[in-house]
């Protein structure tokens, strides 16, 4: 069976290390190992992860090793961003590693 496509946010790789998320985000880590999902990533968690401790850049080079998961940030996911944010802040704004609420909400 081919596995499914799953867009991983930069608060998902920290959630790896964070004991509060750790057990439900290496379960999801060991479903992509068993072939379940294929990860990808913006390019944007890719230049945001560069100022995360150690672990988390070792994680995130690990798993996004292929070139190919590494999505690139196109003029309308820039646009969309900046709708989002109402003409405030860029594409990094939408992608910035926000910590997820109870229940999966984000903030």
């Amino acid at each position: 069976m081919k596995p499914l496509s799953l867009y991983i946010d930069t608060s998902v790789i920290g959630g790896y290390f964070d004991p509060e998320f750790t057990i439900a985000t290496r379960e999801l880590w060991r479903q992509m190992e068993k072939g379940q999902y294929r990860f990808y990533v913006s390019s944007v968690s890719v230049g945001e992860v560069v100022r995360a401790p150690d672990e988390v850049r070792t994680l995130m080079a690990n798993t996004f090793a292929d070139p190919g998961s590494i999505l690139p940030l196109t003029a309308e996911a820039a646009s969309l961003a900046a709708h989002y944010h109402g003409g405030q802040g860029g594409a990094g704004s939408v992608c910035r590693g926000r910590r997820p609420r109870r229940g999966g909400r984000r903030p």
